[in-house]
């Protein structure tokens, strides 16, 4: 059946609705028609594989041996597979995350979707818990998440990477991943785990400011979250094995990383 879809069309059709909702031209369609298109969408672009109970495939970064650095690659070497206690992968989705990514304004939308505040602690309807079908279908609150979790399963083609993290869009991640909501803070995490092999997200205790990590992996296998909390000055010498580049530009325990400002304004 999965593969059924995906050659009868289905990412289009289902993107066709997705793209419909963050135009102006056209009536948009009701919040729960696109919630719904987003998470089939999100069906198709997994992967399914021979694992007990659920037919998930799970997915776990690994680096290579910093000999085969391209400068042109952000992950330098890392790669996102399957893992061998998955196997036997029984159903590809590549080639719907492939057809996904090449959609005209697909992945702006999803992006849109994502970059609205997340259910916050005074909100009243939340995906997760209590949105009623009928009461609620027309509640954008219900979207958000289905959103991320369709990025999220389109992250895992490596092209699509760059495009799904573009424009600044770490900043809506990194908020989104920490919202009051169950199903958006786990569609959220999961976004970022395709994105990179560790949480690349520093708020400061007032949660206005915002430091994202870069790519970096130290001779010992350290990244740079494993760099957060750093005493002394010297532990912030080490390099990245790929690059060559200091933890002091690439993580933010460092003093390095990519740094924005008030994140309730910008975001």
């Amino acid at each position: 059946n999965h593969q059924s879809f995906i050659r009868a069309g289905a990412v289009q059709a289902l993107a066709d609705v997705i793209v419909k909702s963050t135009t102006t031209k056209t009536p948009p369609p009701l919040a729960v028609q696109s919630m719904w298109a987003m998470a089939a969408l999100q069906n198709l672009e997994a992967s399914y594989c021979d694992t007990e109970d659920n037919g998930r495939c799970y997915w776990a970064w690994h680096a290579g041996d910093g000999d085969h650095h391209n400068d042109d690659d952000e992950t330098n070497g890392h790669e996102l597979m399957i893992g061998e206690g998955s196997l036997p992968l029984l159903s590809d989705g590549s080639s719907a995350r492939r057809a996904a990514m090449e959609i005209p304004n697909l992945v702006a939308a999803l992006k849109h979707h994502v970059c609205r505040a997340p259910i916050g602690e005074e909100d009243e309807i939340f995906p997760g818990e209590n949105a009623l079908a009928g009461r609620d279908d027309d509640n954008m609150s219900i979207v958000a998440w289905a959103a991320a979790a369709a990025l999220k399963n389109m992250a895992l083609e490596k092209k699509a990477r760059a495009m799904i993290k573009a424009d600044s869009s770490f900043e809506c991640y990194c908020r989104f991943k920490d919202s009051h909501d169950w199903l958006e803070e786990l569609k959220g995490n999961d976004l970022l785990l395709f994105l990179r092999p560790f949480d690349p997200c520093w708020f400061d205790d007032d949660y206005t400011s915002l430091c994202v990590d870069g790519w970096f992996l130290d001779e010992e296998g350290y990244y740079c979250d494993d760099y957060g909390s750093v005493e002394e000055e010297e532990d912030c010498e080490a390099k990245d094995v790929f690059t060559g580049l200091p933890a002091t530009e690439l993580c933010c325990g460092c003093g390095g990383g990519v740094r924005y400002g008030d994140t309730r304004d910008e975001l």
